[in-house]
């Protein structure tokens, strides 16, 4: 009867120990390496490390990505008449899942306009910061690799009424930054006390079986 009794409780207690042990969501984010780059039309790379698969099955990835601009544009009316015209800086955002990126924001950082007498020059541009962020719950296995990569990029529009004879310069720079952030399940994994547990609950049935048999060589 003891026997029995001591067998319940510790499998009550094993029950309630790997209850404790079940696979539970975590998030570990990761930050991109910073790029740094002049150019004016052009599109650069954000590397991220890729989701180690030893933590667990991983079931979401957020990704933000930050563009610090900084575009000016100088302008000279080479001309001897009046010209007026803008001129515009686009910034995207986006990350590639495979062998085509996916853009996930486009924007302006600015779009001025000018009118300029003959032989008149002007500076123009802004700096800021652009953010945006994506969620992926589907095509994961991209993310499985040793290194993935997020989208950045700037493009000059420059536009003139009349035509010719106006110079435009861009000069931009942009810093940019991100952090992918994966959502993972953790495999159950029994937690040191389940071991414990066990061994002393295993002690203690081999103590009442050997009295009991004790008891009946008597």
């Amino acid at each position: 009867m003891k026997m029995k009794t001591i067998a319940a409780s510790l499998l009550a207690t094993l029950s309630l120990a790997s209850a404790s042990a079940m696979a539970a969501s975590y998030d570990v984010a990761i930050s991109g390496t910073p790029v740094i780059y002049t150019n004016t039309n052009l599109l650069s790379n954000v590397s991220f490390a890729g989701f180690n698969t030893a933590l667990g099955t991983l079931t979401g990835v957020s990704i933000k990505l930050d563009a610090d601009v900084d575009g000016k544009v100088y302008v000279l009316n080479d001309s001897n008449v009046l010209k007026s015209g803008y001129v515009a800086l686009d910034v995207l955002l986006g990350f590639g899942t495979g062998s085509s990126a996916s853009t996930f924001y486009t924007g302006q950082l600015y779009n001025q306009t000018y009118t300029l007498a003959a032989g008149d020059d002007v500076t123009l541009g802004q700096h800021g910061l652009v953010s945006a962020s994506t969620n992926f719950s589907s095509g994961l296995d991209y993310f499985k690799t040793a290194s993935v990569s997020g989208l950045t990029g700037v493009n000059a529009v420059s536009h003139t009424t009349g035509g010719e004879d106006v110079v435009t310069a861009f000069t931009t720079q942009v810093l940019a930054t991100g952090t992918v952030t994966y959502t993972y399940t953790a495999a159950p994994v029994p937690e040191p006390e389940t071991y414990g547990m066990l061994l002393v609950g295993l002690g203690l049935m081999g103590v009442v079986a050997r009295r009991k048999r004790a008891s009946t060589q008597a």
